[in-house]
């Protein structure tokens, strides 16, 4: 039976850890966000986390802020926070007609052709409509 026990807990460990592996990049480093989709009102800004992971190659290798490829009419900004490859998008539809969109978010600065980009999709409503169906 302890046989058994010590078996189950190797074998939670090993999946567990070969989880965690698949997160990471063997080389190289990429963008990664919780958020792939993100829904807003065209009267409203809204903050989403984006966050560089790196290999064990490329730990030490300094990285620019993202650079994001947005539609026009949709102000992007990228901020550092003070948790390094941490960044904050800030999304401000300006004159942007309700719809949707893809973001392309890159890699920034002088090792930009490292980083791995991330397309994440955009739906833009119209206040009107969200606040009618509520």
């Amino acid at each position: 039976m302890k046989s058994l026990k010590i078996l189950l807990f190797a074998a939670i460990i090993l999946v567990s850890t070969n989880l965690l592996a698949q997160d990471i990049p063997k080389k190289g480093a990429l963008i990664w966000s919780e958020s792939s989709e993100i829904k807003l009102l065209s009267t409203q800004v809204t903050d989403v986390e984006i966050k560089i992971v790196r290999s064990k190659v490329e730990r030490k290798r300094k990285f620019g802020v993202p650079i994001v490829q947005a539609p026009k009419g949709l102000e992007v900004t990228v901020t550092p926070t003070e948790t390094p490859d941490l960044f904050v998008m800030s999304l401000k539809p300006i004159e942007i007609a309700p719809g949707n969109y893809n973001l392309i978010v890159k890699g920034g600065g002088l090792n930009k052709h490292i980083i791995t980009g991330a397309m994440m999709s955009l739906v833009i409503e119209e206040s009107a409509t969200l606040s009618s169906s509520n």
